[in-house]
C-alpha cells in the first residue's frame, strides 16, 4: 500500500499521534511532506528506506517509529539521528560500525533489540546511555558530565556510592528521570548537589536513612522524589521535608510519628504512605491538612476521629485496604465523595457499605 503526495500532505497537517503502519514503501515526496507532521508518527510497515527519505524524514519533530527497517545504510542512519524525539527501530538487524557509532551519540531515546546483531556492534550500540548506564558500579566526574546533554531516561542503578563531583555534574542532567536507586546512603553533600537536578523525577528508593541535612536539600528539588525503600523517616528528617511541595513517595514507611505527620502535612502534592497499616488521630488530623493526594492503601482500621479528619481533605484519599469501619466513620469518609477510592467494598460491614454508596 501506499499514499499519494496530495494525500500525505493533508497528513501533515494533522497534530498528534499518527500510525500509517499499512505503508510498505514511500516516495521521497511523500516523506517530505510526512517530515512535517508534529507528533508521535509510526511507519513500521516499511521494510525499506532511501537515503533521501531518511534525510527528509530527520526533520520529524515527534517520536519516529520504523520499527519495520532491517537495515540502514550508513547515511540513512546518520540523518535519522537528527530525529528531535523517539526513534524506534526493533525490526533492525543489520548495521555497520560506522552507522552504529551514530546511533550510540543519538542524544534521546531510541530502540534496538541488541540480540539483533553480532557482539562488536552490540557493544557499540551499549555505548548509548539507553543501553550502558545499567551496566555501570562507578562513576567519576567526567563521565558524569557526558550525561550531560542527553534527554532520555538515565537508570544508574548500579552505582552503589557517588561522589559529590559526580553528582554536581549529574545535576546538570537535562533528562527528566534519573535513578539512584543503588545508593544505600546519601552523604549530605551529595543530597545538596542531586537537588539542583532540573528533572521531573528523581528515584532514591535505595535510601536505608535518610539525615535532616539530606532532607532538607531534597526539598529544594523541584519535581517528584521516590524513596521507597525508607521503612522509617525521624521527626527530624520530615521536618526537613516540609518544604518539599511535588509529589513524595514513601510508601516503605512502616509508621508515622505524630510529630512527623504534623511536619510533613505542610508540604503539597501527591504523598504516598501505602506501607502504613495505623494511623492515630493526630496524625489523621494533621494529614487533612496536606494539599494533593494522600495515598493510605495499606490502612485497614479507621477511628471514628480519624475518618472524621480525613473527610476535610481537600484531595483524593486511597484507603483501598479498609475492611474495619463503623458507621459514623462511613458517614464522615461519604464526604469525600469522588475524592474516596475504596477498592473493595465487599471487604467492609454492610452497613457502612450501605451509607459510603447512598452518601457519596
Amino acid at each position: 500500500m501506499e499514499i499519494t503526495v496530495p494525500v500525505a500532505a493533508a497528513f501533515s497537517k494533522f497534530r498528534g499521534d499518527l500510525s500509517l503502519d499499512g505503508l510498505n514503501e514511500i516516495s521521497d515526496m511523500v516523506a517530505a511532506h510526512m517530515a512535517r507532521h508534529q507528533g508521535r508518527l509510526s511507519l513500521i510497515g516499511l521494510d525499506y528506506l532511501s537515503d533521501e527519505s531518511a534525510a527528509l524524514l530527520s526533520h520529524h519533530e515527534g517520536c519516529l517509529d520504523l520499527s519495520g527497517l532491517g537495515h540502514l545504510t550508513d547515511f540513512a542512519a546518520e540523518q535519522l539521528c537528527h530525529v528531535e524525539g523517539e526513534l524506534a527501530l526493533w525490526g533492525l538487524h543489520n548495521l555497520s560500525s560506522k552507522a552504529a557509532e551514530c546511533l550510540a551519540k543519538f542524544p534521546s531515546e531510541f530502540s534496538v533489540k541488541l540480540e539483533n546483531f553480532p557482539p562488536d556492534i552490540v557493544s557499540i550500540l551499549e555505548e548509548h546511555p539507553r543501553y550502558f548506564p545499567k551496566h555501570l558500579t562507578t562513576l567519576d566526574e567526567s563521565l558524569a558530565e557526558r550525561f550531560s546533554n542527553y534527554q532520555l531516561p538515565l537508570f544508574l542503578d548500579g552505582l552503589t556510592t557517588i561522589s559529590v563531583s559526580a553528582a554536581r555534574s549529574l545535576s546538570k542532567y537535562k533528562g527528566g528521570w534519573l535513578s539512584l536507586n543503588g545508593l544505600k546512603s546519601l552523604p549530605d553533600a551529595v543530597a545538596a548537589a542531586l537537588a539542583d537536578y532540573q528533572g521531573m523525577m528523581l528515584w532514591l528508593n535505595g535510601l536505608q536513612d535518610l539525615s535532616k541535612e539530606s532532607a532538607i536539600s531534597l526539598s529544594r528539588f523541584k519535581g517528584a522524589l521516590s524513596m521507597k525503600g525508607l521503612t522509617a523517616l525521624s521527626d527530624e528528617a520530615a521536618e526537613g521535608l516540609r518544604n518539599h511541595h511535588f509529589n513524595l513517595d514513601l510508601r516503605g514507611l512502616l509508621h508515622l510519628s505524630d510529630y512527623a505527620a504534623e511536619a510533613i502535612s505542610h508540604r503539597k502534592g501527591m504523598f504516598e504512605l501505602m506501607s502504613l497499616r495505623e494511623l492515630s488521630d493526630s496524625a489523621a488530623q494533621s494529614l487533612s491538612r496536606h494539599r494533593g493526594s494522600l495515598a493510605l492503601s495499606g490502612i485497614e482500621s479507621l477511628s471514628d476521629a480519624a475518618a472524621e479528619s480525613l473527610s476535610h481533605h481537600e484531595g483524593n484519599v486511597d484507603l483501598r485496604s479498609l475492611t474495619n469501619l463503623s458507621d459514623a466513620a462511613a458517614r464522615s469518609l461519604s464526604r469525600l465523595g469522588d475524592k474516596l477510592k475504596i477498592r473493595r467494598f465487599d471487604l467492609l460491614p454492610p452497613t457502612a457499605v450501605a451509607i459510603l454508596r447512598k452518601l457519596s
